[in-house]
């Protein structure tokens, strides 16, 4: 099975002014978080504070005045969720997702998508024109160099194998789906890792009502959250993952 992996990022302090954007955004898709019986792992039984780990959403600090979501794997929520919190922080939003062998970004600005990325477009169906990645507008929304993630954004082929890294103290190849977390450090934002000691927290997502889930604005679809079977399992990356 393709795993799909889906972290999103936003420019508010953790735990402050994030969460009751969080709560917000997660309204308007029919959703509201669900706090769990207790912080603790249970690795034998697969579930945390009693709730199958499968179900659970991580919120940690990405970085000073950043917060991010670790979604469930396979979830569906990525994009309408970035929306939903890019209008709602009035702000920049981040959505970094893995794809079996690719991963990508989108850029999202009070609602809007900024610019999107993924390292072998062939393999999500989009043409390679639609998913470049723009150097100019992560730097000017992270304030740091073009240079310094310009390396990151090249088009690979599924084929193609490459030890190659962007930076010689990477931590990944850029053949490597991982290599976001490379990437991510690049912006300056950390990489969601849930495992004991956590420095961030665990809930769920449950529905406000009985209707669908994943609405955004007039004439969005609906989305499926059962569409991708759950995760069983963490893995060594602090990923959920299928046994």
């Amino acid at each position: 099975m393709t795993s799909i992996a889906s972290h999103v990022f936003w420019r508010q302090g953790w735990n402050t002014t994030a969460e009751p954007t969080l709560a917000i955004a997660l309204a308007g898709l029919n959703l509201r978080t669900q706090e769990l019986n207790s912080q603790t792992w249970d690795f034998q039984a697969g579930t945390i504070g009693e709730t199958a780990a499968a179900e659970c959403v991580f919120f940690a600090p990405a970085a000073e005045g950043w917060s991010g979501l670790q979604l469930p794997l396979g979830s569906p929520l990525g994009e309408p969720l970035a929306e939903a919190l890019s209008r709602q922080s009035n702000g920049i939003v981040l959505l970094v997702r893995e794809v079996g062998q690719t991963w990508g970004y989108w850029l999202y600005d009070q609602g809007r998508v900024l610019d999107r990325f993924w390292s072998m477009p062939s393999m999500v169906d989009v043409s390679p024109e639609s998913a470049m990645g723009g150097p100019s507008r992560l730097s000017e929304a992270f304030g740091i160099p073009a240079g310094q993630i310009t390396p990151y954004l090249n088009h690979l082929s599924p084929d193609e194998v490459s030890p190659a890294r962007a930076f010689p103290d990477d931590e990944f190849a850029l053949g490597d789906p991982w290599v976001r977390v490379d990437f991510l450090r690049r912006l300056g934002l950390s990489y969601p890792r849930p495992f004991p000691p956590a420095n961030g927290r665990f809930f769920q997502w449950v529905p406000l009502t009985s209707g669908p889930l994943g609405n955004v604005g007039p004439g969005a679809a609906p989305l499926d959250p059962g569409a991708h079977p759950p995760p069983t399992h963490p893995n060594s990356t602090g990923q959920f993952g299928h046994s």
